[in-house]
């Protein structure tokens, strides 16, 4: 019985152990930090000055924390970085968006270890080979967003049926991985618009998005005839006008402010109206989760990383029910 015990107890604090912590999510953000170039480098404040990226004085720039344990990263505009394995290990994170950073290598398969992660944007980036199988382990109503990196070569049949993803995450990656994983497949050139001359300054029109070609971002539309230009102005002549979105009624409250929306209804409401798919089923303190439009053409404009825990929390919790 003794050593039955004590293997139990050994167990437990071996679980304890390998659980990821406040210095191991430290250990990985600094991990990214070292690829990260000055410029980029010079953005991140507070990163890696002390060991504490949740400490509310010295707080590390574009990261948010719950509890002690980081749960969002937002950042844009680094130029340059790769992500690393250890990212895998931050497992409370719900949210990644790191839209347009320049972010260079292959998608470590250590991603799909983050079981709560609900909006994870990687677009307009440089990444290449293959998106890993191990993203199959997001919740299928996760955001999954890989638009304009032209490196990417497949992604796996699983996400095949996630509709957040393949409305607008895929991107141009139109490949279903092989077997193998893709890890043989030809690498697809990268267009490089880190250096574009509209890179800060180009804004598309509501329901276009940016994409990098030729070493210039432009709106596109999904539909010919849109322009751009470098002066921060776009003009689509394909594109559909898009009307706001609004939740049913006043009762209902909004879980995300952007496309698309998604509202949760007031106690004791049990079904979506018609036009809304229904994203989790009532309980007994809130009514049904419904969405509707068409999927996000790309990460929200940013703005500090602690505006965005309490809503991406929130919209975790209906992912899970």
């Amino acid at each position: 019985m003794f050593f039955f015990i004590a293997l139990l107890m050994t167990l437990a604090l071996v679980a304890v152990v390998s659980a990821g912590d406040e210095k191991s999510d430290a250990a990985a953000l600094c991990d990214f930090y070292k690829t990260v170039p000055a410029a980029g480098k010079a953005k991140l404040t507070n990163w890696c000055k002390n060991q504490s990226p949740c400490n509310e004085l010295l707080a590390w720039y574009g990261v948010s924390c719950t509890n002690k344990r980081v749960d969002v990263i937002a950042i844009e505009g680094l130029g340059g970085g790769i992500l690393p394995p250890s990212w895998g290990n931050m497992d409370e994170l719900i949210m990644i968006s790191m839209y347009g950073d320049g972010l260079t290598g292959r998608i470590p398969s250590e991603l799909g270890n983050l079981k709560k992660m609900g909006s994870l944007w990687l677009n307009e980036n440089q990444l290449t080979g293959p998106i890993p199988a191990s993203f199959c382990n997001y919740a299928k109503t996760s955001n999954i967003d890989f638009y304009a990196n032209n490196g990417i070569t497949c992604y796996p049949s699983c996400l095949s049926t996630r509709e957040f993803f393949m409305s607008h995450g895929r991107g141009n990656v139109k490949t279903v991985c092989p077997a193998d994983g893709g890890a043989n497949l030809p690498q697809r050139p990268v267009d490089d618009c880190s250096n574009a001359p509209n890179k800060d300054t180009l804004s598309c029109n509501a329901g276009t998005r940016r994409e990098c070609l030729g070493g210039k971002f432009v709106c596109h539309s999904g539909n010919s005839g849109t322009t751009s230009s470098s002066s921060g102005s776009s003009t689509s002549t394909g594109a559909k006008p898009v009307t706001a979105n609004k939740c049913p009624d006043s009762k209902w409250k909004a879980v995300t402010g952007y496309t698309p929306l998604r509202c949760s209804a007031p106690k004791g409401v049990k079904s979506c109206p018609t036009g809304w798919k229904r994203l989790s089923a009532a309980t007994s303190t809130k009514g049904v989760t419904c969405s509707k439009g068409s999927a996000p053409t790309h990460a929200p404009t940013l703005s500090p990383a602690a505006d965005y825990a309490g809503d991406y929390g929130e919209e975790q919790t209906y992912a899970a029910e």
